[in-house]
C-alpha cells in the first residue's frame, strides 16, 4: 500500500512533499521533457505544475472524432452486458481472496482499493481487454495508456465532479475512463449519477476555484472545488441522471463529465465495481490540485 493511499495530515498540503515525491519518481518523470520540448513548456520535469503553467501556451482543445453522436452530445456511452457473468464472477472472487489474504486493502476513504490489479492478477484482462481500448481509442481518436484502477465492495457516496480537475491534462481532455458493473446497481445500492452535457462545461482549476498556489496548499482544495462546482451545476441548466446498469456493463465517461455517487442506502447489500482511468498518448499529464506532474506508470 502507497503511503499517501492511507495518510491524510498536513503532509499533504506541502508541495515540498510532493516535489521529493517527483525526486523519488524522477526515472517515470523523466520522459516528460520531449513533451514539455515539444508544446513549449518551460519547466523541469520535477518541478510543480498546475494549468498556472500552461496560460501562455496555445489554448489546444480537441475535437471530437467518434462518429458516436451521442458521445459528443452526452459525454458518455453505456454498453450493455459487455463481459460475461463468468467472468465477472472470477473477478469478486479474487478481490474477496486478495482482501482475506491482506495482498490489497482500501486507502483511506475507507472505499476505494487502488491499484488491486498489481496483486489480482485477472483486472488486468479488464484494463488492457482490446475491445475496450478500440472502443476507447474510436471515442477519443487516440491511443490510450491505463495508469489507474479502483474497485469498491460499497457505493464511493462522492460527490459530483470532474475527472479533469484530479487527473489534468494539456491539451485539455486527455483522459477517459470506464466504470465496470461488477454485479447489478440502482438507487438503492449507490449507483452513479452524472450530468449529460457537462463534458462541455469549462474546465475547472484552481484558479477559479479560488485555492492558493503558493508553497503551501488550501487546507482543502478538494472541498472548495466541490464547491465551486455545486454553483456552477445550479447556474446551468443540466439535469442530474442516475445510472442503471446490470453485472458485466460498462460505462465509458469524457475527462470532463460531472458524475458522482448516490447514498448507499441499503447496507445489506454491496456495490461493487471497478474503474480504470487512461490517459492519451502524447499529453502533458498533471494533478491539477495538487499541482504537481502525475507520475504515470502504464499497465502493462
Amino acid at each position: 500500500m502507497r503511503f499517501f493511499d492511507k495518510y491524510t495530515g498536513l503532509f499533504r498540503r506541502l508541495k515540498v512533499v510532493y516535489f521529493i515525491n517527483n525526486l523519488v519518481n524522477y526515472k517515470y518523470l523523466k520522459s516528460n521533457k520531449a513533451l514539455y520540448d515539444k508544446y513549449g513548456l518551460k519547466r523541469k520535469v520535477w518541478q510543480s505544475l498546475s494549468s498556472k503553467h500552461f496560460e501562455n501556451l496555445p489554448d489546444i482543445t480537441p475535437g471530437y472524432t467518434a462518429t458516436d453522436d451521442l458521445w459528443e452530445l452526452n459525454g458518455f456511452v453505456k454498453l450493455d452486458g459487455f463481459f460475461s457473468e463468468e467472468f465477472i464472477d472470477k473477478i469478486n472472487a479474487d478481490i474477496e481472496t486478495g482482501l482475506a489474504e491482506g495482498k490489497i486493502d482500501f486507502n483511506f476513504t475507507q472505499k476505494k482499493i487502488l491499484f488491486a490489479y498489481e496483486k489480482v492478477p485477472i483486472l488486468e484482462k479488464v484494463i488492457n481487454n482490446q475491445r475496450v481500448k478500440a472502443k476507447l481509442q474510436e471515442l477519443c481518436g487516440s491511443e490510450v495508456v491505463p495508469f489507474q484502477s479502483i474497485n469498491f465492495l460499497s457505493g464511493s457516496e462522492q460527490k459530483a465532479h470532474s475527472d479533469s480537475v484530479h487527473m489534468a491534462t494539456y491539451p485539455l481532455g486527455g483522459l477517459i475512463a470506464i466504470w465496470v458493473a461488477l454485479e447489478d446497481v440502482d438507487e438503492q445500492n449507490g449507483t452513479l449519477f452524472y450530468y449529460p452535457g457537462s463534458h462541455k462545461m469549462p474546465y475547472a482549476t484552481n484558479r477559479n476555484i479560488g485555492n492558493s498556489t503558493g508553497p503551501i496548499l488550501s487546507p482543502n482544495p478538494n472541498k472548495n472545488y466541490e464547491n465551486y462546482l455545486e454553483k456552477e451545476l445550479a447556474n446551468s441548466d443540466l439535469e442530474m441522471q442516475m445510472l442503471h446498469a446490470k453485472k458485466g456493463d460498462i460505462l465509458i465517461w469524457h475527462a470532463n463529465l460531472v458524475h458522482g455517487g448516490l447514498p448507499h442506502i441499503d447496507k445489506n447489500r454491496t456495490r461493487k465495481s471497478m474503474v480504470v482511468h487512461y490517459f492519451l498518448k502524447d499529453r502533458i499529464c498533471y494533478h491539477e490540485l495538487s499541482q504537481r506532474p502525475a507520475v504515470v506508470k502504464e499497465i502493462v
